[in-house]
């Protein structure tokens, strides 16, 4: 069992809200059970069976990033469509920081990726439909794998930067279809960057 969300608090030096978002990220992988009234206990078998067949899978790195990137087309349009219908001020706020994070940091890689990995969980979280969130953590691995890609190909980061500006205006606006529109052109755009990349290196 899990310490209370005020020990952990106290003992890790954040906030109770950042400790609730990560509990609440771990539940949705697998790694912890929530009882509701009796407290958080770690998973006796926290294994992602999504995640492990994928990367056990022999298929190429272009094949398994080109599967990834099919999946997304379907699934990030809906996604953005839902969560502008449902987004709360808060939902809104963790998609502004993290793209506050991302235009601070593109020049740096890593952190760049962070910021685009915490833009699209605060986007599914947005939906207020945990089946969302669950698949998008089941696949992070592989979705960083593929930002990495993608950032790599001079000027993407730029231009992601500038779709994620439009998406998280139109869930502002409350515009379901201009997000869904907005999020299958940055999945277009991402599927360009990643080719590129991946052209990249198979020529060097």
């Amino acid at each position: 069992r899990l310490p209370s969300e005020r020990e952990l608090s106290e003992r890790l030096g954040v906030s109770r809200t950042v400790v609730r978002e990560a509990i609440k990220m771990l539940r949705a992988s697998g790694y912890v059970k929530v009882r509701m009234g009796v407290g958080t206990f770690v998973a006796d078998d926290p294994v992602n069976i999504l995640e492990d067949s994928l990367n056990y899978s022999n298929d190429p790195e272009s094949k398994k990033i080109s599967d990834l990137q099919q999946v997304r087309e379907v699934l990030e349009p809906a996604v953005a469509a839902l969560a502008a219908q449902n987004a709360t001020i808060e939902d809104i706020e963790r998609m502004e920081a993290a793209i506050q994070l991302m235009e601070q940091n593109l020049t740096n890689g890593y952190r760049y990726i962070e910021g685009d990995k915490l833009f699209h969980v605060a986007l599914a979280d947005a939906t207020k439909n945990s089946v969302f969130t669950l698949i998008l953590n089941s696949i992070v691995d592989l979705l960083q794998e593929a930002r990495r890609l993608a950032i790599s190909t001079p000027g993407a980061g730029e231009r992601s930067s500038y779709y994620h500006r439009r998406i998280l205006e139109a869930v502002k606006n409350r515009d379901a279809e201009e997000a869904f529109h907005v999020m299958s052109e940055h999945m277009e755009q991402t599927k360009r960057d990643t080719s590129a990349s991946l052209r990249s290196k198979s020529n060097s």
